[in-house]
This record gives structure tokens, sequence and C-alpha cells, in this order.
């Protein structure tokens, strides 16, 4: 039978784990958003440019 530390100890390692999972995916989707925002704005700066260099023509 489990004493009641060990599984107090148990139940705390599961939580903490969670707790680094969510953490790291949150982490991870932050990344993405910031990257495809990035690319967005490199676009529409890239877009600018070609348009001004038009209009200058």
């Amino acid at each position: 039978m489990v004493s009641s530390k060990q599984r107090r100890r148990q139940l705390a390692r599961e939580r903490y784990l969670r707790q680094q999972q969510r953490r790291s995916e949150q982490l991870r989707r932050a990344r993405r958003r910031r990257l495809v925002l990035g690319v967005l704005v490199a676009a529409a700066i890239a877009i600018g440019v070609v348009v001004l260099v038009r209009g200058l023509w």
C-alpha cells in the first residue's frame, strides 16, 4: 500500500509536469504566431516598396 506522503508527492509531480507541458505548448504557439506576423509584415513592406517604386517610375 502506498503511503499518503508518497501519493501526495506523486500528485504534485504530475501536476507540475502538466503545468510544464501547458507552458511549453503556449510558448510554441506564441512563437508560431510571432513568426506568421513577421512574415505578414515583411510581405506588406515588400508590397509597399514595390508600389512606391512603381509610383516613382
